[in-house]
This record gives C-alpha cells, structure tokens and sequence, in this order.
C-alpha cells in the first residue's frame, strides 16, 4: 500500500466522520423544527424538507467515505451520488432558503466550498480506479460495513423523528396534559401567588411567584388546557435556544430573528394571557440576559 492508497483511506476515513456529525444534529434538528412550529401554529414544510435533504446527504458521506476509506469501486457511484444531492440542494435551498443576513450568506458559502473540496475527493476516487487500485463491486468487507452503517443510521433518524414526535402539539391535546399532571402525587392543597414572574431558567421553572421568588409548578395550577400547553411549549423552546456558549446565564442562541422575534412575542403574550389569571399588573414576562443570532451551517465544511 503506498501513499496514494494511505492517503485515499484517510479521506474517506475523514468524511465518515464527517457524515457522522452532521447526522449526529439529527435529534436536535427534528425537536427544533418541531418548537418552531409550535411557535408560530403551523407546520414548516421548507425547513423539514432541508433537515429530510442534509440527513440523506450525510448518509451519503458516510457511505462514500467507508467505500473510500476501504478502496471500494462503491465509492465511484456514492461520491457521484452526493455531489449530485448536494448541488441539488444548494439550488433548491437559492430559492426556498434564500440567506436573510451575512452570517447566513457566510454558511451558505461555506456549503459551497465544502462541495469543491468533494468535487476534488472525488477526483482522487476516479484517479484511483484509473490506476486500478479499487477493490470489485463484490467485495464482501465494504458492502458489510456499508450495510451495517446505513442500518443504524435509519435507525438513529427513526429515533430521532420519534423523539420530536413526542412533544407537545397544537392544536391541543388534552391527553398531554393530563398525563403530566397524572405524574404529579398528591401534594395537597396548592396556593397560588398572588403575582407571578414568567422568566424561564435551564432545568428549573419558567414561572416563579413576583414577591418570593419561589418556583411556581404549572400543573398545580388551576389553567385553561390551551393556556398551559402554551407555557409547555415556551419552556421546552427556552431549553432549545439555551446558549451553552455564552459567558452569561439565562442566554438564548436563535437561528434567525424572526424565531428571536416570534418566541419574545409569545413571552408577551402569555404575560397578558396570565393577567387574565392573576388579574391586571399582577403578570410580566422577564426576557433572558442576552440573545444572539448563529444561523445553524447548512453542511459543516470539512
């Protein structure tokens, strides 16, 4: 084996890798496609179908890359394949995902880039079949692998689909909520606070009492179905958007402005919606220390 053949498994060793982080998003695009619907009340057939078209290309640089990596002729028809998904994608994603700021234009480039360097792995793969240097389509170890990998990549998206399908939808189902409350034991007699604080926080509450500072439960108050299901949805978002990255607790990280927009909206609302609780000023909604903008990369650059 000489350094051509080491260098060929060591791209396609790199793209599995690759395919492997992007599909690795999977779990967190499906529940982030399902809070943004939630927000805004109405399916989002663009941004499920570009999550649909990134799983299937990440599958694809998976497989090309263990061909690659075990100098398979698959990798001819794989590497072809992708190249062919991926500028398929970026003419679709021109006109149905158009970048609305220069983050966005910037990952949009970074795509593009990403797909050149392909183009030139691809290159390597024709050179090498050129030389003769590829095992037969037969071969039994790469089609083992590749078979193994695209079986437990249809089983992650699976998962991941049926983790998001799990949440909370509208319209409301009234079953959601009372199977919460039905995980709640009898405590006994609950007092509301006589004012309450909507301002969500990581792995705690989103509604605490104004005066204590005490966490108030939702399922121990006496709520409309539809409103409480609402407040469900505005805490599982507060936990989408959460910032790891940030210096500063309680930071929110959005895709775009009109998600940042749309979900303080909905914070202002539920404080009016609560008023109608509590009673007049005795309601408010406290937005989170800091928010960014960090449009999520179509395809992370190799």
């Amino acid at each position: 084996m000489d350094a051509i053949e080491v260098f060929g498994r060591v791209i396609g060793a790199f793209y599995v890798v690759a395919g492997g982080v992007v599909l690795r998003l999977a779990p967190g695009n499906h529940t982030m496609d399902a809070m943004l619907e939630a927000l805004s009340g109405k399916p989002d057939g663009v941004e499920r179908r570009r999550t649909w078209i990134l799983e299937r290309v990440a599958i694809l640089t998976m497989l090309g890359g263990i061909a690659l990596a075990f100098l398979s002729r698959w990798a001819l028809v794989l590497f072809a394949l992708n190249i062919i998904a991926q500028i398929a994608y970026l003419a679709w994603a021109a006109k149905a995902l158009p970048p609305e700021s220069a983050e966005e234009a910037r990952g949009r480039n970074q795509t593009r880039n990403a797909l050149v360097v392909y183009m030139v792995a691809f290159v390597l793969v024709l050179a090498l079949d050129g030389q003769g240097r590829l095992l037969p389509w037969s071969a039994s170890g790469p089609l083992a692998a590749m078979v193994l990998v695209l079986a437990g990549a249809t089983a992650f998206l699976w998962w991941a689909r049926r983790g998001a399908a799990g949440l909370p939808r509208l319209p409301f189902d009234p079953a959601t909520i009372d199977q919460e409350v039905a995980r709640v034991p009898d405590l006994g007699p609950y007092t509301p606070p006589a004012r309450v604080r909507l301002s969500p926080r990581r792995f705690d509450h989103s509604l605490y009492d104004a005066d204590n500072g005490d966490g108030v439960p939702l399922n121990r108050l006496d709520l409309e179905p539809e409103l409480l299901n609402r407040l469900y949805h505005f805490e599982d978002a507060y936990e989408i958007f959460y910032d790891d990255e940030a210096e500063v607790l309680d930071a929110l990280v959005f895709p775009d402005e009109a998600t940042r927009d749309d979900w303080l909206a909905e914070g202002d609302a539920l404080a009016v919606a609560l008023e109608g609780v509590f009673g007049p000023g005795n309601a408010s909604f406290v937005p989170p220390a800091a928010t960014r903008i960090a449009p999520v990369p179509d395809i992370p650059p190799p």
